[in-house]
């Protein structure tokens, strides 16, 4: 499958430069990437009709919205694929780093695009997920669109990555989610040093 695929072509760039223990934590940032492009793309189809109510305003349509899409996600894959709205995958090799992009071609609101600057902001000063939620505790959209934006923040932070490491922009009715991260000894480092930490951690929790 499509899974299956990306997977072997991120292990075999990775390999060309010895950073294979990297394909967990870079494949499980590839695909946030993927998941959350298609979930804006079923986004748009649900939204495709919809027009502002008192009875239902925005906020809660969009509520419904997260409710429904585990048991609807295949209806809305059927009509993406009817309507050819896709969301594609872009490797490059850029001297010693690693740009992956996620790209659908459904341009972010502004509102959208407050919503998942302000995620980042937040998740600039957290330690893990755990702590995002609980400072976000009050935020009616913590769990909404960007969140898994949030995990992949998380994760190349991991990897000794700053926040610009993890960029989205979307003009022109294209939205684009990207990962540079250097495939190097700094990074190769950064990584063991944070497995290392977290067995550590484990060691010390109370039985």
């Amino acid at each position: 499958d499509s899974s299956r695929r990306l997977r072997g072509i991120l292990a075999e760039i990775l390999s060309q430069f010895g950073c294979g223990e990297l394909l967990i934590p870079l494949f499980t940032c590839l695909m946030e990437l993927l998941n959350n492009a298609l979930k804006a793309n079923y986004k748009s189809i649900y939204f495709e009709n919809y027009t502002p109510a008192k009875s239902i305003d925005y906020p809660t349509a969009l509520k419904l919205f997260q409710l429904e899409i585990g048991r609807k996600e295949h209806v809305l894959q059927r009509l993406a694929e009817d309507k050819k709205i896709t969301a594609d995958i872009i490797f490059r090799v850029l001297d010693d780093a690693l740009l992956m992009s996620a790209v659908n071609r459904v341009q972010m609101t502004a509102d959208e695009y407050r919503s998942i600057t302000a995620k980042f902001e937040s998740a600039k000063n957290c330690g893990s997920l755990t702590e995002y939620f609980i400072r976000n505790e009050h935020d009616p959209f913590r769990e909404g669109a960007g969140i898994g934006l949030v995990l992949v923040m998380m994760i190349l932070r991991s990897l000794g990555a700053d926040s610009s490491s993890l960029s989205i922009h979307s003009e022109n009715g294209i939205t684009a989610a990207s990962i540079l991260i250097p495939l190097n000894e700094v990074t190769l480092r950064a990584y063991r040093e944070k497995l290392i930490d977290t067995e550590r951690q484990k060691k010390e929790q109370p039985l």
